[in-house]
């Protein structure tokens, strides 16, 4: 019989960055669901108020609601510009949090911190253009453009029912549709929501 090899010990540094980027996925991903819930184009609800509060973010007024929806003509969801400041406070918390616990000087360490750094540079750019390819129309090219706003009517379509792929694992939205593992755990994607 060959003796059991006994685990690593996790240090508290390694230990502090997996547990600050499962805060960053699942935060992104709370934030990604909640604001694709609305329905209303551009809209607000209770939970996405919330939100915006808990993260120290001012939603914007009905006034520009509304001039949002005439000028981006949203399908559905939040004000892509207050998803991005939400996304923003996320990351700006991760990154301030990034810290708190110094540095064991461990390989595993050095390596999880510029994993956890790549995924900061990265994760608001890409959450924030995987939201606009949810909400808002698709382009159709200059002549489809120009057909589309001739034959618009009067009234407001209904808001096309929305389905995002997320993680088995930490929850996080399917950023692009070539993504067939996960940016932020590594893991497969396989579930929709």
């Amino acid at each position: 019989r060959r003796p059991r090899r006994r685990p690593r010990a996790v240090s508290a540094y390694l230990s502090h960055l997996h547990s600050l980027r499962h805060w960053l996925t699942s935060s992104l991903a709370a934030v990604f669901r909640e604001a694709l819930a609305i329905e209303q184009p551009a809209g607000s609800s209770p939970g996405w108020l919330a939100a915006c509060q808990y993260h120290g973010v001012a939603p914007i007024d009905e006034a520009e609601r509304e001039t949002i929806r005439r000028g981006q003509k949203p399908l559905r969801g939040a004000p892509v510009m207050e998803l991005s400041q939400m996304v923003t406070s996320v990351v700006r918390q991760a990154r301030q949090s990034l810290h708190a616990v110094p540095n064991d000087g461990s390989p595993a360490g050095e390596s999880a911190l510029e994993q956890l750094r790549i995924l900061l540079d990265r994760v608001d750019r890409e959450v924030v253009a995987a939201y606009k390819l949810a909400v808002l129309p698709k382009r159709q090219g200059m002549f489809g453009n120009v057909l589309a706003h001739h034959q618009e009517s009067s009234t407001p379509s209904a808001a096309p029912s929305a389905h995002v792929f997320t993680c088995r694992t930490c929850g996080a939205p399917r950023l692009s549709p070539r993504d067939f593992n996960c940016p932020f755990c590594g893991n497969h994607m396989a579930t929709e929501s």
